[in-house]
Order: C-alpha cells, then structure tokens, then sequence
C-alpha cells in the first residue's frame, strides 16, 4: 500500500502539489473545502481501492492499471488507499478490510466462489468498478468474463464495439463536471457497449448506446464502463478528451460517489509521483551514500533508423546535461551491407567524447530486432541470431543484460511477454516515448527502465533514468556501464517522463530524488547569488555564468547531482576569477561565403596561473583552423585566442568550445562555451496575402535545416507609425517566420527580427520598409496571389486583370536598405 506525496516542492521547470492526508475515525468519508490552485484531500481511515490482477492473461496484465498507476495517483492525491491483488483468489478474505474492488476485463474467467464472494461483497457495503474493453479478434481480449458478476447487478458487457468521444451524458455524480469520456486506446482496441436493465441506470451514452452504468445492491454500489481508455489515458492521447482533465476528474467522481462524497472539481497536480513499493530499507545516512546519474537508455542514430547522427545524438546529451547514454541502435540476424547497426552506433559516440574529453558516458549497446525487440547493454560486439531465445543468451554470453522493448507495442509481443521468465530476461521497458498502459505495475517484480526511444535529436531527455550509485567503478571514480546496468538489475531507478510529466520508481529513490532537487534549486540560488556580487564588463562571462547555465540546464532535465555540483563549482574562487569574452567577429550577423577571426579573450584574474584544453568538437556552417590549443595564462594577464573560420553561405554559424583539463587548485569539470553567428546575406524578405479586411505581411528569413536545434526563440518587432509592437516568430524546417496585420492600404511598415540562440547570443536582422498598396479584396473575388521580395525593387503599379471573377494583385512595395548592428 503506498502513501501520497506528504510534502510541498516548487521546481523552476517541475511543480509538485500534494497535502497531507488527514485521517478520521468511522467509516465516513469527510471532504474540506476546495480552493481553486489546490487539491482536496479526503479525510477517511480505512477506504481502501483493491486492484485486481490475479485474473489478467493472455498478456492483459500490461494494460490493466494497478497500484502504480495514474489511476492510483490521482486517488491517493484525493485521500484513497490503494493496495494491489497479484495472485490471490477473491473467495480467499482477500476482500475483508477493502471498500471497493476494481475488476478489469478478467481474462481468467472467476470462479463460482469468487462470484459470490463478490456478490457478497456488495451486498455488505462494498463498492466495485467493472471495466470492460473490446471483445478483439486481434488482442483476444474479452470483455464477457464480467457478466458472471454484473448480470446480477442489471448490467451486461456486450460483444459490440464503439470508438468515439462519448458525450451524452444524463445528470448523475458519475458525469458532474466531466464533458467527455473515449474508447480509443491507442488504436489497439476500443471499448464494449452495456445492456442495462433495472436495477442499473445509465449514465453515458454512445450513439444511442449504453457505455457506462451505476447500479446499487443491498448498502454497496456498482459501477460499470465499457472502455478502459478512461483510467489509462490520463494524459496521452489528449485531443480526445474534450477537456484536459475529463478522466481525472471521471475516475474522482465514480470513487466520491461510492464513497458519498459531494462532487468536486478536480484539481490535478501538474506532475505525478507514482511509486511502486517502498524499496530498500536504509537509513538515511546510507540512502545520501548514494550519488545520481542521469541519462537516457534506448535511442537511434543513423547508424540504423534514427534522423540523428552520432554527434548530433551526443550534442543533444551533452547540452541537456546528461551523465550518460545508452544508444542502441537496431541489429538483425546479419550485418547490414553498410556495417553500421548494432552496437556501431554506441561506439562512435563513445569515440566523439573520448575525441574531446566530453563529460558525459557512452555506454555500448543495441536494440536486437530479429525478433521482438530487445535491449542488451553494456556489448563489446554485435549479435546477429534468428530467434528469441537467442537474442537473450547471445547477450548474456557477453556479461550483458536484456530487457524487452515496449512490450505493448504490437499483439505479436504478449507471447515474448508472457513468456518472459521462460527467456531469462533481465529487465523491462515500462515506459516508452510515453506509452505505459499497464506497465508501472511491473515494477513491483521486475527490474526496469523508461525510453524515450528516440529516432531525432529532439527526443533526446524526454524520459531520463536516474540511476542511484554509491560507489562508481569507472575510471577516476566515474560511472561505469556495469554500475548502470547494476542499478537498473536492483531497481535503484527513478524514472522522469517529461512527456507526461511522471516521476516513477521505488518510494526511497524518489524522496530521495525530490530531496535532491530540492537541493539543487538551494545551491542554483547560491551561484546566482555569489556571480552577482563579482564585477565584469557588459560582454564578459565567468566560467561560473556557464557553469550556473550547465546546472539550470542539468536541473530543467532531470538530473540533480549534476546540477548540484555545477552550481557548487560556480561558487568557487577559480570559478569566479576566469573570464571568456569574443572580440570578434562584431557584429555577429556574418557576410556569406568570407574568411573571419573568432577571437575571444581569456583573462585570469586569480592569484596563479592557469593552463586549459580549448577543444573545438562541433562546428556548424564553417570550416576551421585548429581543433585542440592548450591555453597557458599568468596570473592577472589575458590570452588572445584565434580560431580562422570560413563561414557557409546561410543559417547558423557554430564553433563549440570544449573547455577541459584545468590545472586549478580545486578541480572544474569540462565546461561547454559555444559561439553562435548567423549569416545575412541581405536575405530578409517579405511575402504578402490580401484578403478581404486588409494585407497580412509575413517577414521571412532563410535558415538551413536543423538550425531551430540551435536558435530557441525569435520576435518580430514593428512599426505603423502607432509605436513599436510585436509578435512571436515560429521556426519553420528552413526559415524563420512572423506574420502581422491585416493593414489597409497606405500602410508603411518598419521591421526587424531578433533571434536567440541557446547561448544567449542576440541576433538583429534589420528587415525592409514596405507599404501596402492594395485595398481589401471585394467579397466576390475568390483567389489571390502573394509576392515575395528577397532584394530591394522600385515601386511597382496595380495591375488587375479582369475575368472569371478572378483578381491577380500586385503589391507596391517600397524598400530600404538597412543593415543590422
């Protein structure tokens, strides 16, 4: 049975709500009063919800919500006690000291006892919620070995399947506050239609037929729904909900009623902390012993199917301040024509860090795809087999663990899970690219890990593992992959899904977790505290600015150790005495196609000198001279470093600095200086659509793909002659974009874009004056054409074409020259 969150954290990127639970004596349920921006607690003592799962088969047991569940959470936040049946029968006394029983689409058909213990059950003051879903001719999942225990109650699962968004709701607690409920689980199967006849009522509707009933026996209640979408999909799948919280808020109310609760409105916290058992017991000083790694496990590069190189994998990572990677990318059961694939994947990103004294794991992997898909991690060389038991002791044969792949991908995949033991896996995916159905509640059993599963750069720390390790065995007191594959083997994982905002694992890793972050928070104060207090020129950074930039970083995804120690090295007088500042090129919008000196000053301002590594290991839109230089710096002197670059002709110039191998009395940890330029080559230009009330204007600005990786926001800024207004620019696959208006004719407009890139930099891109020559189109014409200007042109004439209805428009633009700053 596990506890509700009893504490408040406030997160900069993450907040957490919870209240203590107040219990009362009685079998009464109280409520308090409900406060918009707060969850209300129900006071009662012994109201505890039963998950039953010693009836699941045939591979049901990965789609039926449990203890550790989203359906769980959001009762434990609302004061109910949840407790799980793994393998008992239900005639046992299993149900004494329960106050309500949820029976999912048993596929084990329950026994005659069973039956009447529930029915006794009910008649005695017990509460139940029967789920059905589809009766499925691929899944062969069935909804019928409910009817032994709902016929009794006037309620019957039929065979007939529905998919839609239900929204015929008759006034009933049930449906107080809810606009919708859906049968889509993923397209993998829908839900079942009720017959329902007295003593049941219907409450919702779907196409004229019944999907969710109440019905009442002796002092206890019954309810009943036709999908199970509703207590799976909390926050997937979201557009077929009407409203965000339609489940949330439909799980409250069936447990509220069968617990004579007045309605409320749900209020649900923004992140979700499920546990899944209390884990190890330590004391508190053993739990500290343990230190936090963060990184991502399951993730593709070109190497097999992924969009992403290695080094834009590793980029990725290392910017989203990872401690490690687990790359795995797709083997079968022969090598590619190519040789990448497998494990080749994971080896050269290991080589790219170990190229440039990066700070972050490559831990060698793959994803073994013959059959059903498997990961196995750490390997030292490719597996190609034909089946799956071959897949399993080929990566054991290697000292390696495997673990099966998003289980509930396919119906094809309930054989290997079912089969699981049989196997001799080691682990299981519970969580993928935010896909959970069941699986939380594996945990309890099974070692396991959440994939983002990543085939782009931009997944890369969506769902981060947090590995606890008291004692690493890698080089210099590093993670090591047998310490990574040693915690995810004894659950000393903390899964955080920034998909849906999840936070998952055993209960003493998570507090200990939230503990952490809190703590990380506390020290990110004290950095930024202690570089306010140091004087510096308007263009110089402290190592201690990017060292507070890589904890902000660390801390937004996830992984607080990192943070924490950033934000401590951002405090130290080594820290705090080194500056970085570019000289030029100034201004930083560059010509296209020219030779440039990147400069930047290095000065030391401590008592000693100092000497450092400045690895260029990614450049974008250039070439360059030097990779590796040693800078040496006495002490109170300045070092000149010049790199010769020869830029592209558009997008984004980058040159990212490994900072590395400091000679300083107290020790700082590589350290990321990237310097981003962008290349204007007078390319700003302008495309126009006349509608019927006026002329929208669209300034466009040309980038190369993959460019919005690096450029985080943008702001058009303009001018009618009403005073300086703006609007939010979208990045587009290869442009940068704004639209404003509509303007009537006679209208001129001033305008530039800034851009930011992930560094900080600014970016103004002065743009055209333009006027609108064009009156509204009159209601009958029924097609414009727009024009786009790249360069400066005279003005033009209105030209207009008569025929069909038809008008082609011509806009009179005047343009001026100006460049930025």
């Amino acid at each position: 049975m596990r506890n509700s969150l009893k504490i408040i954290l406030v997160f900069t990127s993450i907040l957490i709500l919870a209240s203590p639970m107040m219990l009362v004596n009685g079998p009464s349920v109280t409520t308090s009063a409900v406060t918009p921006q707060q969850v209300n607690i129900v006071s009662q003592a012994g109201y505890t919800v039963l998950f039953d799962e010693a009836h699941t088969g045939m591979g049901s047991a990965s789609f039926t919500p449990g203890n550790a569940s989203y359906f769980a959470w959001i009762l434990e936040e609302y004061g109910y006690e949840t407790d799980m049946n793994f393998d008992q029968t239900l005639d046992s006394g299993i149900l004494t000291g329960i106050d309500a029983l949820v029976l999912v689409f048993p596929m084990v058909a329950l026994t005659t006892a069973e039956v009447t213990a529930v029915h006794n059950f009910v008649e005695g003051g017990g509460d139940l919620l029967l789920v059905g879903t589809e009766d499925s001719n691929v899944w062969h999942f069935t909804p019928v070995n409910l009817n032994a225990v709902s016929t009794t109650y006037g309620i019957t699962f039929t065979t007939n399947s529905w998919l839609g968004i239900a929204t015929d709701m008759a006034t009933h607690h049930l449906t107080q506050d809810v606009s919708s409920i859906h049968s889509n689980l993923d397209y993998k199967f829908k839900g079942c239609t009720l017959d329902v006849t007295s003593p049941a009522t219907t409450v919702i509707e779907y196409d004229g037929n019944p999907v969710a009933a109440v019905s009442q026996a002796g002092t206890g209640k019954v309810a009943a729904v036709g999908a199970l979408a509703p207590f799976i999909q909390y926050r997937w799948g979201m557009n077929w909900q009407n409203e965000y919280d339609d489940f949330f808020q439909f799980t409250l109310n069936i447990f509220d009623w069968f617990a004579g609760v007045a309605p409320r409105k749900v209020v649900v916290p923004d992140t979700a902390v499920i546990t899944v058992g209390p884990g190890p017991a330590l004391s508190p000083a053993e739990v500290e012993s343990y230190g936090t790694y963060t990184g991502i496990i399951h993730d593709h590069t070109t190497h097999s199917d992924g969009q992403g190189t290695p080094m834009e994998m590793v980029w990725s990572g290392y910017t989203r301040g990872l401690d490690y990677m687990v790359i795995t990318d797709h083997s079968y059961e022969v090598a590619s024509p190519s040789g990448n694939g497998g494990i080749t994947g994971s080896l050269a990103a290991l080589k790219i860090c170990e190229d440039n004294g990066l700070n972050i794991e490559q831990f060698v992997g793959a994803e073994l795809s013959h059959g059903h898909h498997s990961l196995a991690f750490p390997l030292t060389s490719n597996i190609y087999v034909d089946t799956q038991q071959e897949m399993v002791d080929g990566a054991h044969a290697q000292g390696a663990m495997i673990a099966l792949c998003h289980p509930t991908t396919s119906v094809q995949y309930m054989d290997t899970y079912m089969k699981f033991d049989t196997y001799g896996y080691d682990a299981i995916e519970v969580d993928n690219t935010g896909f959970i159905h069941g699986l939380f509640d594996e945990g309890f059993t099974r070692p396991f890990y959440g994939a983002s599963d990543g085939h782009s750069p931009e997944f890369v720390g969506t769902i981060v593992n947090i590995a606890f390790v008291d004692t690493p065995t890698g080089p210099d007191g590093r993670l090591s992959d047998t310490d990574l594959m040693d915690a995810i083997l004894d659950k000393r994982i903390v899964i955080r899904d920034f998909m849906n905002d999840v936070i998952y694992g055993q209960q003493v890793w998570v507090d200990r977790y939230l503990e952490l972050m809190a703590e990380a928070e506390t020290e990110m104060n004290n950095a930024e505290n202690a570089i306010s207090l140091v004087s510096k020129t308007e263009n110089q950074i402290l190592l201690s600015d990017l060292y507070l930039r890589d904890a902000e970083i660390a801390f937004n995804h996830g992984s607080p150790t990192l943070a924490i120690n950033a934000s401590l090295t951002a405090q130290t007088t080594e820290a705090l005495g080194i500056t970085l500042e570019t000289i030029s090129p100034i201004p930083n919008l560059l010509d296209p196609l020219k030779n440039y000196t990147l400069s930047l000053n290095i000065t030391n301002y401590l008592g000693y000198g100092v000497e450092f590594n400045t690895t260029v290991f990614r450049t974008l839109e250039l070439t360059i001279d030097t990779i590796n230089e040693i800078v040496t710096i006495p002490s109170m002197s300045s070092y000149l470093l010049n790199k010769s670059l020869q830029v592209g002709d558009q997008g984004y110039v980058l040159t990212a600095f490994n900072l590395h191998s400091f000679n300083t009395t107290t020790y700082l940890s590589p350290l990321l200086h990237g310097v981003g330029q962008l290349i204007f080559g007078e390319n700003f230009s302008a495309e126009y659509d006349v509608g019927y009330t006026g002329t929208n204007a669209t300034g466009i600005f040309p980038i190369n793909r993959g460019d919005s990786r690096y450029l985080v926001s943008g702001t058009l800024f303009y001018n009618t002659g009403e005073g300086w207004q703006n609007t939010s620019a979208v990045f587009r696959t290869v442009t940068i974009e704004a639209t404003i208006g509509p303007f009537q004719k006679g209208t001129a407009i001033n305008w530039y874009l800034v851009a930011y890139d992930m560094f900080g930099s600014e970016f103004t891109i002065q743009g055209w004056t333009v006027w609108i020559t064009q009156d509204p189109l009159e209601p009958t014409t029924t097609t414009t054409t727009t024009t786009t200007t790249e360069t400066p042109i005279d003005p033009m004439l209105l030209v207009a074409i008569g025929g069909a209805g038809v008008a082609v428009v011509v806009i009179v633009v005047i343009v001026m020259k100006k460049r930025g700053a």
